[in-house]
């Protein structure tokens, strides 16, 4: 066990060792805290290997659930499983402790739970506005908030021939669709995140939730390699950076040539060696060995981290990854007139810098062409590296289509950032 780890296991064993003796002297556990760990895309409770044994272990008063859903079922989404897991959480006993269950999250799970929070906070039909109360803390780990190129690439793997479902794809066809950048899924989370119900939103969940997204970082990444193509590798291999965290930057393209930004956030994040799925040499971010029952024993950083920040509020975050990430996303949704056709001649352009460097991801010449169009809107994603010494830099994005006259604005880009911005040209 490497010495910078052995150090933190130390500490936090000394932490449980209180809590534990704490927790041993209550006459009952009529107060057991709750774990409901919740699987991705794919997944099943083998994803988490021993993480229940792990969390039980170290705590006297609780218990650990898997929630298990049907991520093979192409006729289901995210917000199917969202209401199953409104039951599965109402059939749990309540504690003394009113705060008295932390939801643990992989991959798409956290959108499972978050879609969840959302609904129940709004008191949706077939949700229970009154079940937000017992929730203590919201971890997620390499969740897809905004997106992955993965759910792109697999439904082009499974459903390419128009086909409803695949027996042999380990994927839900609308599990995928709505895990793609652009998919109406995201961008109703955007929507709704950046209105004023959004925000009040926000601001409960700060209040009353305690809030962890783990980023998962490959541990074999060549920073010397991709100081100039980072947004190709920095992630899990499966999930890039900029998507596994709820704090990214938002505005409006205006004519006033340069965007407004505010900042959306949602809780603490921190950057932890490992994989989506265990693979090569690195820990499966979510896949928790049986040494760590035993704390002392436990090398898992991504685990460690959770553990500390369950126990003292604050994670364990790897500053060895946060400052040497340079990717960002930069994703424009672009509202063109109702009568305007063949939104996919419209382009976006991120004019050269010295310190900007882009991907070719879906470059087409210069440009950037839609990722997906739904309607009258048209939805960009434009990759890149941040090459200056700077978090942030500037940008200036150009919009033209063929019927309509070029438009300008400037933008904030951030590293290991997304940014949103939203542009309405409807009345154009």
């Amino acid at each position: 066990m490497p010495m910078r780890i052995q150090a933190l296991a130390i500490t936090i064993l000394s932490v449980l060792s209180i809590s534990y003796v704490q927790a041993a002297t209550e006459s009952s556990c009529e107060g057991t805290h709750k774990y409901i760990l919740i699987h991705g895309i794919g997944g099943s409770a083998s994803s988490f290997k021993d993480m229940k044994g792990a969390l039980e272990a170290q705590e006297s008063c609780s218990e650990a659930y898997h929630f298990n859903y049907k991520t093979k079922d192409s006729s289901l989404i995210v917000n199917d499983f969202s209401k199953e897991l409104n039951q599965f959480i109402k059939d749990l006993p309540n504690s003394k402790n009113k705060k008295d269950i932390t939801l643990i999250m992989h991959s798409q799970g956290g959108l499972v739970g978050l879609n969840w929070l959302i609904q129940a906070h709004k008191n949706s039909e077939g949700f229970d506005k009154d079940q937000v109360e017992r929730i203590k803390n919201y971890i997620s780990l390499s969740t897809p908030f905004l997106g992955s190129d993965f759910a792109m690439m697999g439904e082009s793997v499974f459903f390419s021939l128009g086909l409803d479902s695949n027996i042999i794809s380990p994927f839900g066809k609308r599990q995928l669709h709505n895990m793609k950048y652009g998919s109406s899924f995201y961008q109703g989370l955007i929507e709704f995140f950046t209105s004023k119900e959004g925000l009040k939103f926000q601001e409960f969940v700060r209040k009353n939730i305690k809030v962890l997204n783990i980023s998962a970082m490959a541990p074999y990444k060549d920073y010397v390699f991709t100081k100039h193509v980072s947004q190709f590798f920095e992630g899990d291999l499966v999930v890039n950076t900029p998507s596994m965290k709820l704090n990214f930057l938002y505005a409006n393209w205006t004519d006033q040539k340069e965007a407004k930004h505010k900042r959306f956030s949602l809780g603490e994040f921190a950057h932890s060696y490992g994989t989506h799925m265990e693979a090569g040499p690195g820990d499966g971010i979510a896949e928790v060995p049986s040494e760590c029952k035993e704390i002392s024993k436990c090398d898992h950083e991504g685990y460690l981290s959770m553990r500390q920040f369950l126990d003292q509020d604050q994670p364990i975050n790897d500053e060895s990854i946060g400052s040497n990430i340079r990717g960002f996303d930069l994703h424009i949704i672009a509202t063109f007139p109702e009568e305007l056709k063949s939104l996919d001649e419209a382009e976006v352009t991120m004019q050269l810098s010295e310190n900007i460097s882009l991907s070719n991801y879906r470059l087409k010449g210069a440009s950037q062409t839609p990722v997906n169009i739904i309607g009258n809107k048209a939805y960009f994603i434009i990759k890149g590296t941040i090459v200056s010494d700077r978090i942030q830099e500037n940008a200036t994005l150009v919009l033209d289509h063929p019927d309509l006259q070029e438009t300008t604005t400037k933008v904030t880009v951030e590293k290991g950032t997304a940014t949103f911005i939203k542009a309405d040209f409807s009345n154009k």
